[in-house]
């Protein structure tokens, strides 16, 4: 199970799993670089009922995307937690598997981490975002961990009075 605790204490259930997806998550999820939270299931994943583990991703809202599942010879059992390097790969350890069955290191490797510019300047009472790709929406939140919320009609240049004592910006594709 994935949840989310408001600061109020409220607990909202973002993703449980359901074997194909992984089982048995143990390690604390780490957040990426990319604003997306990663994490390691132990057990089973896309090659159930035998499967050895997954790594999978979460957005804030609950968006689950398993991307790779071991297959014994890879590793089995992800336990620890997942660290994120400076070439944008994640790294962990798996408990079992490998060629001497004694558990591997592993690397995975996201993709170009291409950081995506938000320019944010001053004018008067406002701030003003601007952003060149219309792919991404903008999202603001209350605090810096979220939640994170779609404003709808934010267009770039999109104009943010001071209204708000503190709010916290950023872009985020359509596809996550």
């Amino acid at each position: 199970m994935v949840f989310r605790v408001s600061t109020n204490g409220a607990i909202t259930d973002l993703v449980s799993f359901a074997g194909g997806n992984g089982a048995y998550p143990i390690a604390a999820l780490i957040l990426g670089s990319n604003g997306v939270f990663y994490g390691t299931t132990s057990g089973l994943g896309f090659n159930e009922p035998v499967g050895n583990g997954t790594v999978f991703r979460v957005t804030t809202n609950g968006v689950l995307t398993t991307f790779w599942a071991f297959n014994g010879t890879d590793g089995t059992a992800p336990s620890g937690p997942l660290l994120q390097g400076n070439d944008g790969a994640l790294y962990g350890t798996t408990q079992y598997g490998g060629a001497l069955g004694s558990g591997t290191v592993f690397k995975l490797f996201l993709g170009p981490i291409n950081p995506i510019p938000l320019n944010i300047q001053m004018a008067a009472n406002s701030r003003v975002l601007t952003w060149t790709n219309p792919v991404f929406h903008l999202q603001a939140a209350p605090a810096l961990i979220g939640p994170f919320t779609n404003l709808p009609d934010a267009y770039s240049p999109y104009t943010n009075s001071f209204a708000n004592r503190a709010m916290f910006f950023r872009l985020q594709s359509a596809s996550d």
